[in-house]
């Protein structure tokens, strides 16, 4: 009686939407654009019931709708039950579409998840699809069956496209019913990458960057082109974008789609390295699914009667069969430590430990899937954080041990939750400080930090600096210890001598991992603790032995973890993991009567690598568990061994393949690392370098290349070395860039920026020299030459065979070259177990067994840098005392050099306030040095690299102290480039290659530079300039054995590179103008100071927006003549809106503004020049960009000299306001200034 539901609705046209239900109350029905009516049927559910029909609020009796094209008709359905209580009103929009309509109603895909989610609106998608699908059956549905909808080229609503090996453009074309209107829909299929390293790569197929065949390349719009990986320039050039190579800025749309290499990479045959079949490369990843393999042939030991690989009888039978060879013993005593006690009170309940063991587990897994992806935010509810849930279980398998003391797994996973602490802490430091830490935790922390500045102390007692090179700090201490060895204060001295040690294994290659993993006080030392806790509860588990092994080489006790890797594999002899960290030990120690043993073991490790990522097969919830896990430094330090192997067996080929693919893999873990500045991507950093360094080893040791090929490799490491977070004080780094930059010039000896490049290592070489060292004013004399020979070249063509006679004068020219292998032996020596450092040699020297980095000099050359952080190379140095020249040094604890904060970190947001911090010291750790380049970013980015010199900091300062002096409230020199003009190129752009990628079409334009025309010269601007010519040394060019084969020279991509590279001719470079100067004014003769003076300003007539060319320029008057420094800063041409963005937005050109009006700021209040009409200008201008708290030491000044017009201009200013505005007023009351 009360039933007022429908039966039925029904429409003789279109599709209702969504189906009839008769609870369900709102509807919409498309009519196709030919359904000029529609008819309803409507049927109650009680045949007592009514209804009364509305059609656009109109009632009516006809059920047939008329609908105009185009528009929708709103339809009202009231229905009323029997008895007159029961009530219910069903609403249909009824729209008719246009016969102009020609847009689709779905998009859908046999494979993946387009993103973003459909929408008619929107037209552009993209797609991530396996590298096993070689083709994507794509369809689009449309209202109107009229629409012609044209997937790709198949001319059909739905068409199986051919997928390229990286990225696929695709476009869906619509058109309208009556053909009168079309849109385009445009789609965007990636396929994962193939994960596997061809045997051979084209070169013009070859990424510059991961060594490997192009992947989703993109070409950038710098005047030669250069194609890249995308996502290994996205990754380099994370801050701002730059040339890979010239380090020069590029602005806006940089980087486009280079399609015509897609195709071309896709159709390039490839070998498939399982079965050796050859196919096209975009057809490899669904061959490989199907024969991909990775079990290894088997056969059981007579002897031991396990399992044993089949090619491995002998070695197994010889080394580690446990039937034939004595097991090697383990004496390790398991104890309850201070730390694990802590764990087990925040849990005083009795509990199973089968139940703690599960609990742990879940709250690992919980733990994984708390971990935010990079790039997202990392917010979390309280308790719910992954550094909480790791604590948790923690927790959970200290209270397992406490329960049942020789349960190996609740040591074993006790061990595991302390690595994967390490590895979050130094992904996510800011996140892992908020979660609560027990207080043995809190006492570690701070004994470290307590070591940190009394290292820092003992540094500033010696007139050092906290922002001084790390080898200047470390003979610092060096220079303590004798001075007490000599007062015979040997308690103090061994002190120090510990002191000495512990930063020396910090700050070497690998050392800071090294160092934490030797120390019981840290996650990593605690993990290997509780390693060896679960070994001695079960010596015969092959996974604890495998654990307590690989943690030994992570130490540097290859020979320990030689005999645990063995028992490892002795126990399971087909396991993978065991054998290929038991190759890397063998190398390590030296035994060559073991080499192609290990090379076995450890190419069967790469095999399992490529065969997990190709797979996808599931990651553990800890690092640790996935012992081959690709991201990890160790085991691609240990691949790299294996292509030194190959590398001293002339095997250059399967050398070349080795390195390309650690290349490869390091580029994605660099990828994956949220954290820029932690020691995991510094250190992986290394292992992108060293790849490269040796795989140019083995490219110029085959000599089956083009001289400018060779040329080219070389210039590519070269900008690796200044892309890479490594600090520009690491003397290994120093030396690889020296024997880079000379082999390249012995290549190209013609090549303006190669040999701008050899000054700049020449001249970081002289920083680093131990001062009293004869021969460090040779090194720089080098320098000079070489900067000299860039600048003689311009105009001529790169490929010129003739020398100049600046480099015809250098003594190393005429010798034999050298490997840039930083070590090209094959093995490492005998004994490379981890010493404790002996006390430090005389002066300029280190004791043996000290663990000074090897190749790092024992004193670093010269006073802390200008402007703060560590001299780069050509960054000018004072000779001044750090104590008294370093102006204004802040005191931070980062050592190694830093990256500038960002402006969160270095000013605050509030009105005139008084401030409680002020903006980066001139002097302070958080500036570059002159000439050098870092990022200005208030979230962890990248740090950039240097237009000349000085590559990145690695790590981000720590808390910056304003020093007394005047200086102390600089704004920091930045770092990034220079702003840019009308014309120009932005060079502090924010924009990432992934979205400055212009898809599918063809680079834009040719950066913007700031040079001369190419071909141009500029004049010259030495006086002690010699004539250009050849000499008879530059005549006889050295021999080298990088000489191309006969073979390699005539084959037609050879010749086809020589024919391209003659064409290029040396274009004017302010660089090495910049570098000249720097080399001069370290030279304190008025001849090379005047000459200083003339380079500098012929830089800026060439390049006016040079901040460098300015500051340094400035900076050799602003002692003698601070009023003639202030002249020189205010000729720079400032933008017009320099003002118009205040730091927070990161715009780098902004920074270096704000450092220029900051120095002319302080220059004329030191001099008390406040009528100078220059002051107000430049006050409110580094006040818009650093706030007004930066002002709050001149405003003080100015009001105690009764300058309140000043003051109220100035303040006025600041805020955009005019100095009658209300606020304004009220505020200048307050502050008594009216």
């Amino acid at each position: 009686m009360d039933n007022a539901d429908l039966e039925k609705l029904k429409f003789s046209a279109g599709t209702l939407s969504p189906a009839f239900h008769r609870n369900t109350t709102s509807y919409q029905v498309t009519l196709a654009s030919s359904d000029e009516s529609v008819k309803l049927t409507v049927l109650t559910s009680d045949s007592g019931a009514s209804y009364d029909l509305k059609v656009d609020g109109k009632r009516t009796s006809d059920k047939t709708v008329k609908v105009a094209e185009g528009c929708t008709v709103e339809v009202v359905i009231d229905v009323c039950s029997e008895n007159g209580t029961g009530k219910k009103e069903y609403q249909v929009s009824i729209c008719r579409l246009s016969a102009n309509d020609a847009s689709l109603t779905n998009l859908i895909v046999n494979c993946g998840q387009i993103s973003p989610a459909f929408s008619p609106q929107v037209h552009e998608y993209d797609i991530a699809v396996p590298a096993s699908y070689a083709e994507l059956t794509v369809k689009g549905t449309a209202a109107d069956s009229k629409m012609v909808i044209n997937v790709g080229d198949s001319g059909k609503a739905s068409g199986v496209i051919k997928l390229n090996a990286g990225m696929t453009p695709l476009t869906i074309k619509v058109t309208s019913a009556n053909g009168s209107k079309t849109t385009n829909y445009q789609m965007t299929v990636e396929r994962d990458h193939w994960s596997f390293t061809p045997a051979s790569v084209p070169w013009k197929q070859e990424c510059p960057i991961c060594l490997c065949t192009l992947y989703c390349p993109v070409v950038s719009s710098r005047p030669r082109r250069q194609t890249y990986c995308r996502r290994c320039i996205a990754e380099l050039s994370r801050t701002r974008p730059v040339d890979f190579v010239t380090q020069e800025p590029i602005a806006g749309s940089w980087l486009a789609d280079d399609l015509v290499t897609e195709k071309l990479v896709s159709e390039s045959g490839v070998e498939c390295p399982v079965c050796k079949e050859k196919m096209q490369l975009r057809l490899m990843g669904e061959h490989l699914k199907k024969c991909d393999k990775q079990a290894l042939e088997e056969e059981s030991c007579a002897d031991c009667s396990r399992k044993i690989v089949k090619s491995d009888p002998e070695a197994h039978k010889k080394f580690v069969c446990s039937g034939k060879n004595k097991e090697a013993v383990f004496s390790h005593s398991t104890s309850v430590r201070t730390w694990e006690k802590q764990l087990q009170s925040q849990n005083p309940g009795a509990s199973k430990a089968d139940d703690l063991l599960k609990e742990g587990r879940e709250l690992e897994k919980k733990y994984r899937k708390a971990i935010p992806a990079r790039g997202q935010p990392a917010q979390f509810e309280a308790g719910q954080s992954p550094m909480e849930y790791l604590q948790k279980a923690a927790v959970c398998y200290a209270c397992v041990i406490r329960s049942a003391p020789k349960n190996a797994e609740g040591h074993f996973r006790l061990g595991l939750v302390q690595e994967e602490m390490y590895f979050y802490t130094d992904m996510f430091p800011a996140k892992a400080k908020e979660a609560q830490e027990d207080d043995d935790d809190d006492n570690a922390m701070a004994k470290a930090s307590s070591k940190d500045e009394e290292f820092l102390a003992i540094c500033e007692l010696r007139g050092v600096g906290a922002d001084a090179p790390i080898a200047r700090q470390l003979k610092a201490v060096e220079a303590e210890y004798h001075a007490l060895k000599e007062q015979k204060n040997q308690q103090k001295a061994e002190h120090v001598q510990a002191l000495y040690s512990w930063k020396s294994a910090q700050v070497a290659k690998g050392g800071a991992m090294r160092a934490k993993t030797a120390d019981d006080g840290s996650p990593l030392g605690r993990a290997f603790l509780k390693f060896s806790d679960a070994l001695a509860c079960d010596t015969s588990s092959y996974l604890y032995n495998l654990h307590v092994g690989r943690m030994l080489l992570q130490q540097g006790k290859a020979t320990e973890a030689l005999a645990r890797l063995q028992t490892a594999v002795a126990i399971r002899p087909t396991a993978i993991e065991a054998r290929f960290f038991l190759g890397v030990s063998i190398i390590t120690v030296g035994l060559a009567e073991r080499q192609k043993e290990a090379s076995r073991y450890i190419t069967d490790g790469l095999s399992k690598i490529h065969h997990s990522l190709r797979t996808q097969e599931a990651v553990p919830a800890l690092v640790g568990e996935q012992v081959l896990y690709p991201g990890s430094t160790v085991l691609l330090q240990g691949l790299l061994s294996l292509a030194q192997v190959h590398c001293s067996n002339k095997d250059y080929q399967s050398a070349s393949l080795v390195s390309r693919s650690v290349a490869t893999l390091a580029i994605r873990g660099l990828t994956r690392f949220p954290n820029n500045r932690s020691d995991s991507y510094r250190q992986m950093g290394w292992v992108l370098i060293d790849s490269h360094t040796c795989h140019l080893d083995a490219s110029l040791q085959a000599a089956k290349e083009a001289k400018s090929q060779l040329a080219q490799r070389c210039s590519r490491l070269i900008a690796l070395m200044k892309s890479c977070s490594i600090p520009v004080t690491d003397s290994n780094l120093i030396a690889i860039q020296l024997k880079t930059c000379q082999q390249a010039v012995r290549l190209q000896p013609a090549s303006g920026m190669v040999l701008c490049s050899l000054g700049e290592a020449q001249l970081g070489q002289f920083d680093l020299a131990p001062d009293g060292d004869k021969s460090a004013l040779d090194v720089l004399k080098l320098a000079q030459l070489s900067f000299r020979a860039s600048i003689e070249v311009e105009g001529k063509p790169i490929a010129s065979k003739d020398v100049s006679k600046f480099l015809a004068d250098q003594s190393w020219w005429s010798s034999p070259p050298s490997s840039t292998a930083s070590s090209s032996k094959t093995l490492a020596p005998a004994s490379t177990d981890a010493k404790k450092a002996a006390i430090p040699g005389p002066a300029g020297k280190t004791a043996p067994g000290t663990s000074t980095p090897a190749g790092r000099p024992a004193a670093g050359r010269g006073a802390p840098a200008t402007r703060g952080q560590t001299p780069g190379r050509g960054a000018a140095v004072s000779k001044t005392p750090a104590a008294a020249g370093a102006r204004g040094a802040a005191r931070t604890g980062a050592s190694t050099g830093t990256a500038r904060p960002g402006p969160a970190q270095s000013t605050a947001r509030a009105l005139p306030t008084k401030a409680t911090t002020g903006a980066p010291a001139r002097g302070a750790a958080t500036a570059a040095s002159r000439g050098g380049r870092t990022t200005a970013t208030s979230t962890p980015a990248r740090p950039t690299t240097s237009k000349t010199t000085t590559r990145p900091a690695a790590t981000a300062a720590a808390s910056t102290k304003a020093a007394p002096a005047a200086r102390a409230s600089q704004p920091a020199k930045s770092t990034g480039p220079s702003p840019a003009r009308p014309g120009q190129a932005t060079a502090g752009s924010k924009a990432t290659p992934a979205s400055t990628t212009a898809r599918g079409k063809p680079a834009s334009a040719a950066p913007a530079k700031a040079a001369a025309p190419p071909g141009k010269t500029a004049p010259a601007t030495s006086p002690q300039k010699a004539p250009a010519g050849k000499t008879e040394a530059a005549k006889a060019e050295p021999a080298a054995r990088t000489t191309p084969s006969k073979e390699g020279e005539s084959s037609a991509e050879n010749v086809a590179v020589e024919e391209e590279e003659s064409k290029e001719v040396n274009k004017f470079s302010h660089y090495s103008r910049l570098g000249l100067a720097r080399a001069l004014s370290k030279r304190k003769d008025d001849a090379s100071l005047a000459e200083c003076r003339e380079l500098y300003n012929a830089v800026i007539t060439k390049v006016p927006t040079e901040h460098d060319a300015y500051i340094e320029l400035a900076d050799l008057l602003v002692f003698s003549d601070p009023m003639g420094a202030v002249d020189i800063y205010s000729k720079f041409p400032f933008r017009e809106d320099t003002t118009a963005t205040t730091m927070d937005g990161g715009d780098d050109g902004a920074f270096d503004d704000a450092f220029i009006h900051g120095e002319i700021v302080r220059l004329l209040m030191k001099q008390e020049k406040y009528d100078d009409s220059r002051l107000e200008r430049h006050m409110i201008a580094v006040g818009r960009l650093m706030r007004l708290t930066y002002l709050e030491k001149y405003v003080n000044k100015l009001e105690t000299k009764f300058k309140y017009k000043l003051l109220m201009n100035v303040v006025a200013g600041v805020n955009r306001k005019s100095i009658d505005d209300l606020d304004m007023q009220a505020f200048f009351k307050v502050k008594c200034w009216k």
